[in-house]
This record gives structure tokens, sequence and C-alpha cells, in this order.
């Protein structure tokens, strides 16, 4: 990982450390279907959306442990589905649950 803020964190005493992953920050954006228009894989369907912030928490947990790190998102409030994805009756909740299900698999959180 490119920085050492969760390290700082643990050294001087905090029980953990909070990924912002809320209110139009970078992980926010990745998750946005309206916003993220990349072709490559982490554009285009919601669990390659998903991989950015998955890869992130998979980074800090692999340094300070799963039960030092938790994730702030709004993205529900940012969730706005394609078309298609609307017409399915499957909520977009309910897609972003299934997408982000490998982030609680792995980390048992």
């Amino acid at each position: 990982m490119g920085s050492n803020c969760h390290w700082n964190a643990i050294e001087v005493g905090f029980d953990g450390v909070e990924i912002h992953g809320a209110q139009g920050y970078l992980i926010d954006k990745f998750m946005k279907d309206q916003v993220n228009d990349r072709t490559d894989e982490y554009g285009g369907t919601l669990e390659n959306r998903c991989r950015f912030p998955l890869e992130i928490v998979e980074a800090v947990v692999n340094e300070i442990g799963a039960d030092r790190v938790g994730i702030s998102n709004s993205f529900t409030k940012s969730l706005s589905p394609k078309p298609a994805a609307r017409c399915s009756g499957v909520s977009p909740l309910v897609l972003l649950i299934l997408a982000l299900a490998p982030l609680a698999a792995t980390f048992a959180i």
C-alpha cells in the first residue's frame, strides 16, 4: 500500500481505521455507474465497480487486521441503476450487497 496512515493510527493508540468511501470521494465515484465510465476491469458491471473498494479494504486488512478496519459509505444514496437493472425488479441495494459479499466472506466481518 502506498501510505503508512493506517500504521500511524495504530501506533498512536487508535483502535482501528475507517476507509472513507462516501460522499463523492474516490471510492464512491468508482461505485457510481453515472460517473464510472471505465471500460476495464474497474468499470461496467457492479461487480467490477466494487473491485476497487474491495482491493483497498483487502490491502489495509492485510496490514493491520480485519478487526481494525471499517469503511464508510454512501453507496445506497448513490445507486441509481441503469434502466435494465431498474426493470429487473431487483433492488439496487440487493445488487450492491451481493457485489460486496466477498468482503464479508473473506474478512469475516
